[in-house]
């Protein structure tokens, strides 16, 4: 076809590069909530050496997670929404903030210190797809962990990701509406019930955790699939799904095919 077929329409960014003789513009002024973010280098970065300054001092990734300025995961796209630990050039990656704050980004070698993820506790990720694969996917994490609370704590439990900008997706979250108007101990407050993680302590015997889990379905023709992995875990403890009443044991399983309706009705539990 010809050009004239088309609407031609110009882009233009303005801004300097990012030099070694001046990192600063390696920065980003976040405002609270979720921000898209690109990396503003042309090399990878982990997320373990970005560094945060708020209230005129500077943190540590790892410092800032733990006093509840930064929710601990960076989220890319590939089909879905998906957690990473490094940013790359010419990517976009959602992270949110509990408020206003500047993100320092820097090179680095990589080395042993960049591998600082928490492998403490126990983890289970659960995505969320078209059955057909037309539609964009999404993931929730859920957890167990010593030093964690059942109530709300900002960076333990992160926030449900913006809906992605595309026609047809799959939305999932944990949802805990008691939360809501909830303080942390570093106080902040829950604005919203839909969560991407949540992460619990360690069910006493003879007891178990409960996770209510809903999911909404966009534009979407058929079924959606479930497909979850898991951290070893004790045998003492059971793992099951419970879709529209009819368990599944997710220790034996690794997928189950739902209805959309049977999406918003859906708990996992975890206890011996």
């Amino acid at each position: 076809a010809a050009s004239s077929d088309f609407d031609l329409e110009s882009l233009t960014l303005n801004g300097d590069v990012v030099t070694s003789d001046d990192l600063s513009r390696g920065d980003l002024a976040l405002d609270g909530g979720w921000t898209l973010i690109s990396d503003p280098l042309v090399v990878t970065v982990d997320k373990n050496h970005f560094t945060v300054t708020t209230n005129l001092e500077t943190y540590s990734w790892s410092d800032a997670v733990d006093f509840g300025f930064v929710s601990p995961s960076l989220y890319g796209w590939d089909d879905g929404n998906i957690a990473v630990s490094d940013i790359e050039r010419f990517q976009g990656y959602w992270i949110h903030t509990s408020r206003p704050l500047d993100l320092h980004i820097r090179p680095h070698l990589d080395d042993d210190l960049s591998r600082m993820e928490d492998n403490d506790g126990w983890k289970l990720s659960m995505r969320a797809s078209d059955e057909n694969g037309a539609a964009g996917s999404d993931l929730i994490t859920i957890g167990l962990s010593e030093d964690a609370t059942d109530d709300f704590k900002y960076g333990e439990d992160e926030f449900d990701l913006p809906d992605p900008m595309i026609d047809s997706y799959v939305d999932l979250f944990v949802k805990n509406i008691d939360w809501l108007g909830r303080e942390d101990i570093n106080g902040n407050m829950v604005e919203s019930p839909y969560f991407a993680a949540d992460i619990r302590a360690i069910p006493e015997m003879d007891d178990m955790q409960v996770w209510n889990v809903s999911g909404v379905a966009h534009n979407l023709i058929g079924d959606v699939e479930l497909t979850w992995s898991m951290d070893e875990l004790d045998e003492a403890y059971n793992v099951y799904l419970v879709v529209n009443s009819e368990a599944f044991n997710m220790r034996e399983e690794t997928a189950v095919t739902v209805s959309q309706d049977d999406l918003s009705d859906m708990t996992i539990l975890v206890g011996s």
